[in-house]
């Protein structure tokens, strides 16, 4: 199977980083926040302006890209899955990546580092644009399964393949069509794909 897997909020722990050092930057900067967990955009979650979150990303962005930590379990799984012999496709909009400018070309090499320090295994990785479509990468690369936190990749992709939702505050109260599975952890994706699998060769 060709599992393509989402870097942000999927395999690492975007939320976490986000709240713990957005909080910090706000009461430095003076900028009030008006918490809402249930929503997804994290500027809207705050209750702030698009602007003043650009700002916050634009001093803190090399900094979330070296240092927030995977997921609980994310190398563990994902690692198992690819020595049982699962093709890993890293499939991901991470900001700048999919330039090739120099900051595109620096965040590249800090994301493949990355998987380095933290032990996850890989087959290949693919960039999109931020906020853009993963559909025609994910279909030009033959995916069977997409792994990610954010609703409209799930919503586009389960029109013809199955997803599973790695649940998070901001996606947990969205409501998706039936091939969409819901997992909370590494342990649980895991478990969902070896039921995919059992229910596949049961079919065939």
């Amino acid at each position: 199977m060709r599992i393509a897997i989402d870097i942000d909020g999927t395999l690492n722990d975007y939320f976490s980083w986000v709240m713990k050092n957005f909080m910090r930057y706000a009461k430095k900067n003076g900028v009030k926040v008006n918490l809402d967990l249930k929503e997804y955009e994290m500027f809207n979650m705050f209750g702030i302006t698009k602007e003043d979150f650009d700002k916050f990303w634009n001093e803190y962005i090399w900094c979330y890209a070296k240092t927030c930590k995977p997921q609980r379990g994310a190398a563990k799984y994902v690692s198992r899955l690819y020595d049982q012999g699962h093709e890993i496709v890293i499939l991901s909009a991470r900001a700048m990546a999919n330039s090739d400018c120099e900051n595109g070309k620096r965040m590249r090499q800090i994301v493949k580092e990355w998987f380095v320090k933290n032990k996850i295994k890989y087959s290949q990785m693919c960039f999109v644009p931020q906020f853009g479509s993963k559909f025609a990468t994910f279909k030009e690369q033959q995916c069977d399964l997409l792994v990610d936190d954010r609703p409209a990749h799930l919503y586009e992709i389960s029109a013809f393949k199955p997803c599973i939702c790695f649940e998070q505050t901001y996606n947990r109260y969205q409501s998706y069509p039936g091939n969409v599975y819901k997992c909370r952890s590494w342990r649980d994706v895991y478990k969902t794909v070896q039921k995919l699998l059992e229910e596949n060769n049961a079919n065939n």
